[in-house]
């Protein structure tokens, strides 16, 4: 399958309401929430495909890191670890991240876009909300900058206890930890993460704006470049303007200021 006809296809499963996805030359794996996924649907759109569906059982992505990632290391900025890898402390910010069962581990182009454009801007004294946290790591990085508190909200249990512990790990203060989703964003925030997926990024757009203060700096990742269009346009709209974008094999990460 070639690259133009995997782009296709992506957009196509995007579309599906498809949250994650693994490139390989001849085929491409599909992510899905089993809320969001239907049997039917897929053999409707994928006419001409050649497709198998099967069930992933919740993971304890801990296990899996241990088996298979290294320790990370963003050159100047941070390294990202876990307790089985010995820390060089050798980047400016050090992350103690144990993943369970939770997103974050540090290792995708998405949270290291995102670490990389919240790096840039000033975080001390500020009020945060790090939305779709998985395992925090965002978070966190805002807190050792400096950041005056976070507020981490996430739809799954198991990530909000995640966060929790990671918190402990990196010596830092408690955070208000919610699980939930958007309906959940109380007051105000100076800055706002949002490394989600572009379904969700488009439903939460009007909160976001509500609730960041004027010239208050939010940052959104998790999706392609040829979402990216989509993206802008509906946060333009609603009074953003775009000061900073980085791409990682097409992956992008936008930093807005509030109008």
């Amino acid at each position: 399958m070639n690259e133009t006809k995997q782009d296709d296809l992506i957009f196509k499963l995007v579309a599906m309401g498809a949250e994650g996805f693994e490139q390989e030359t001849n085929h491409i794996k599909a992510y899905f929430k089993q809320t969001n996924f239907s049997n039917e649907n897929v053999i409707m759109e994928l006419h001409g495909f050649n497709f198998q569906v099967s069930t992933i059982l919740p993971t304890n992505w801990n296990k899996e890191w241990e088996s298979n990632f290294p320790m990370i290391e963003i050159d100047g900025i941070c390294e990202i670890y876990a307790s089985h890898h010995t820390p060089k402390f050798s980047q400016p910010f050090s992350i103690h991240i144990q993943p369970q069962m939770s997103f974050g581990t540090g290792h995708h182009a998405t949270t290291q876009l995102m670490i990389k454009l919240i790096h840039q801007w000033n975080c001390e004294n500020k009020k945060i909300l790090d939305m779709g946290a998985g395992t925090g790591i965002l978070g966190i990085f805002a807190i050792k900058k400096n950041a005056k508190s976070v507020t981490f909200i996430d739809i799954e249990e198991w990530a909000a206890q995640n966060i929790k512990e990671n918190i402990a790990l990196n010596h830092l203060p408690e955070q208000e930890i919610l699980c939930g989703n958007h309906n959940l964003i109380k007051g105000n925030f100076d800055g706002i993460f949002a490394n989600i997926n572009k379904n969700i990024l488009l439903e939460h757009a009007n909160s976001y704006y509500q609730h960041l203060i004027k010239n208050g700096h939010l940052f959104l990742s998790g999706f392609f470049d040829f979402d990216e269009n989509s993206i802008v346009v509906v946060y333009k709209k609603l009074g953003f303007e775009l000061i900073n974008r980085m791409e990682e094999n097409g992956w992008i990460a936008l930093e807005w200021q509030k109008l």
